[in-house]
């Protein structure tokens, strides 16, 4: 790089990332990292490591379970996982909760 200012700089990937997330009406990269990073937070002690966010969307979280017996249990607490969620994400991104069961 020589310095000018016409020049192009090197962008950071994360950057392009979450341009092109955005474009795609989604979340930043940042958020899922945040929200995979501290998941524990979410759903507790108990629950972390029988689920995990798969994905997150554009206002919302997908949720897999191993056992599905633990579906109906975490449809019951979407709106305290909606609170926590937005809590770890910093904002109102998250606003629903989707749970299945992993295949």
């Amino acid at each position: 790089m020589s310095g000018d200012p016409d020049e192009p700089g090197i962008t950071p990937v994360s950057s392009s990332l979450d341009r092109v997330l955005r474009s795609l009406g989604g979340p930043s990269s940042s958020s899922m990292v945040a929200l995979a990073g501290r998941w524990v937070e979410v759903v507790g002690e108990d629950l972390v490591g029988r689920c995990a966010p798969a994905e997150l969307t554009a206002d919302g979280v997908l949720v897999v379970v191993a056992d599905p017996a633990f579906v109906t249990a975490l449809r019951f607490s979407a709106l305290r996982l909606v609170d926590a969620a937005n809590r770890v994400v910093g904002g109102t991104t998250v606003t629903t909760i989707e749970v299945r069961a992993r295949r």
